[in-house]
């Protein structure tokens, strides 16, 4: 049985806020983001500073919802070696 759905390429285009708020609203998500050293910053990489605010997101969200706020890293290019 499937029991999520894997959506990949949030960037610092983003709304962390109304991804946050898209996880909440539809809790079988799990949020795919894409890392790369040399595309960072690019679309559908985000920087660091992006991964931390919606870090900071699910970390303000655990104790009040009783959905997780599922994410995955997918690591690329030489990040995987």
């Amino acid at each position: 049985m499937l029991d999520r759905v894997t959506i990949t390429g949030a960037d610092d285009a983003v709304d962390v806020e109304e991804l946050a708020a898209l996880a909440d609203e539809f809790p079988f998500t799990e949020w795919g983001i894409l890392l790369s050293q040399s595309r960072m910053g690019q679309p559908r990489y985000p920087t660091f500073e992006w991964i931390r605010e919606l870090l900071e997101a699910k970390k303000e969200r655990l104790p009040f919802s009783h959905h997780r706020f599922q994410l995955s890293g997918h690591l690329c290019e030489k990040w995987v070696i």
